[in-house]
């Protein structure tokens, strides 16, 4: 949104020199520290969350469950975003190409 609105006061206030702040250029020090700040409190976060649930059983909580929930996130949360990427692009090709999409359940009780 910053750099949008410095785009658009470049455009009406024009010889100002604004530079747009967040770029990935030679200098963009700034947007790598702003990056990886938001990946080191996601991290926490899942951690967090973590041992929040496993705070509501007693005796869950110790330092194996920190570490567990710390490899839980680069191992299964990771791939889950390449799962749901996966998932988006077989969406976007049945919508483009008119295939008709199903839902593929999981069997979960024996009727």
């Amino acid at each position: 949104m910053i750099n949008v609105g410095v785009g658009v006061l470049s455009m009406i206030v024009p010889g100002q020199g604004l530079v747009i702040p967040f770029t990935f250029g030679t200098n963009a020090l700034l947007l790598y520290q702003v990056l990886l700040i938001n990946w080191v409190l996601m991290i926490l976060l899942s951690i967090l969350q973590v041992n929040l649930s496993l705070a509501t059983q007693f005796g869950q909580t110790n330092p194996q469950q920190l570490w567990l929930a710390l490899a839980a996130y680069f191992t299964y949360g990771q791939i889950f975003i390449a799962v749901s990427v996966h998932a988006f692009c077989s969406l976007m090709v049945d919508r483009i190409t008119g295939r008709k999409a199903h839902w593929v359940k999981t069997k979960r009780f024996a009727d």
